[in-house]
Order: C-alpha cells, then sequence, then structure tokens
C-alpha cells in the first residue's frame, strides 16, 4: 500500500464519520459497493476518477476538498513549521484576522 492511497482512504473514513454516516450508508449513497468502500478507506486499490467523484457527491462536497488531505499526513511539528512560513508572509492586516481566529479557536 503506497503512503497516498492510505491517507485518502483515511480521509474518505473521516469525512465519512463527520457525516455521521456507516460503510453501508456512504456506499449506497454513493453507488459503490461496501466492499470497493471498505478496500479505498484501508488505502487498497486505485479508486476510478468516477468513484471519487460519486463519494464526493455524497457526502455533500466537492471533489476537491475530499482529496485535500496533505494536512493530514505531516505531524504536528511540521504542520507548525508550515504555519510559521505562512505567517512570515502574511501581511500586517492578515496577522491580525488570524490572531483573532487562533484566540477564537483556543478560548
Amino acid at each position: 500500500m503506497n503512503e497516498s492511497g492510505i491517507a485518502l482512504g483515511k480521509r474518505i473514513q473521516k469525512l465519512r464519520l463527520e457525516a455521521g454516516l456507516t460503510q453501508e450508508q456512504l456506499a449506497e449513497k454513493a453507488e459503490l459497493s461496501l466492499k470497493h468502500l471498505g478496500e479505498l478507506e484501508r488505502g487498497r486499490g486505485n479508486p476510478a476518477l468516477s468513484s471519487m467523484e460519486s463519494l464526493a457527491q455524497a457526502l455533500e462536497i466537492s471533489l476537491s476538498e475530499m482529496l485535500n488531505y496533505e494536512h493530514e499526513q505531516l505531524s504536528a511539528d511540521e504542520i507548525r513549521g508550515e504555519i510559521d512560513q505562512m505567517l512570515k508572509k502574511a501581511s500586517e492586516e492578515e496577522c491580525r484576522l488570524l490572531y483573532r481566529i487562533f484566540k477564537a479557536l483556543f478560548k
């Protein structure tokens, strides 16, 4: 199994759980077999684009949102480093906005 497939599988599972769906419910909504969905969540196989589109539609998200899992492969230290790099490039106004967002999140 490759790392991308495993990360994508974890992303699909996370989105399914956030949507409050069982594997069976999501498979039915996406018109995929339960076995195929299970394999995808375990990071096995190479999903067809049509399967990915069906899953995204069933989860009521865009395909790009479903495929946005790069951050989930990073360690906490790597994420902090990425955030630090972004902050260094941010304008003063952007920094103020981010400060308010972080402050609200960590109350």
